[in-house]
């Protein structure tokens, strides 16, 4: 079972922090808040759990050797794909000087992470129909840590044992690797949209002929569907800020 030791402070509650504080609460963790907005609470069903979540006024109101920081705060690119992190930045200046330990699962080009002060990063790779559980149990685990002699929270112990797999490095082999998913999965639903419109269009073949030919190929896998394009939080920004 997990330490109850290790208290929980998340940076930023939105749908990762969310996802995050929820998982951890439903785990036995004591889990705090801090967001610089009111929250809308993303996922409803979890009522219940929400209310085992408190707010704090500061971020380092719950400050000790035995707190770890998650800071679930979000990036934002411009259409020239510029990637700005400023956000992130202040949240984590805001714990500089925390004894705990701090997690960032914020998305992070490779390039800005030697300018951050964490101690392990962890990108996420949530859905959002099913974060909260796909953070109880992650089909895949990426971990980053700055000291590789580091030992390992409870909570990330847990994880680790619940995970399908799980991949042990730097953090810029971490963020390569949210990047990589990412922008291959944004790369398969256009291609395939592409061939698609292509089998229409020059081939003459109806929407459901292209499915069906498609889908006979892929077996109707995600991301190599005809017919919907991507969207979303991640896929177009995350492509664009790589690109």
């Amino acid at each position: 079972m997990s330490d109850k030791k290790e208290k929980i402070v998340i940076l930023g509650y939105g749908w990762v922090g969310q996802a995050n504080a929820l998982a951890l609460v439903r785990m036995g963790y004591e889990v705090f808040y801090y967001d610089v907005v009111t929250p809308k609470k993303n996922y409803p069903e979890y009522e219940a759990i929400y209310e085992k979540v408190k707010s704090l006024s500061k971020s380092l109101e719950k400050e000790g050797p035995d707190t770890w920081y998650f800071v679930c705060v979000g990036d934002r690119v411009s259409t020239d794909g510029i990637q700005d992190i400023s956000l992130i930045v202040t949240a984590l200046d805001s714990i500089r000087e925390a004894k705990g330990r701090i997690i960032l699962r914020s998305t992070v080009l490779p390039q800005y992470l030697n300018k951050l002060n964490f101690d392990y990063y962890l990108p996420e790779f949530l859905h959002e129909l099913k974060a909260v559980e796909e953070c109880l149990q992650p089909p895949h685990l990426i971990i980053g840590k700055r000291n590789p002699g580091l030992p390992d929270p409870g909570f990330l112990t847990v994880w680790r044992a619940r995970s399908r797999k799980v991949f042990d490095g730097t953090p810029h082999q971490a963020s390569y690797i949210k990047y990589l998913s990412n922008v291959w999965n944004a790369l398969r639903i256009a291609f395939v949209n592409e061939w698609g419109d292509a089998m229409i269009h020059q081939g003459g073949l109806s929407s459901s002929e292209t499915q069906e030919a498609i889908n006979f190929l892929f077996e109707k896998k995600s991301y190599l569907r005809y017919g919907k394009s991507f969207g979303g939080h991640c896929l177009p920004k995350d492509s664009l800020a790589f690109a």
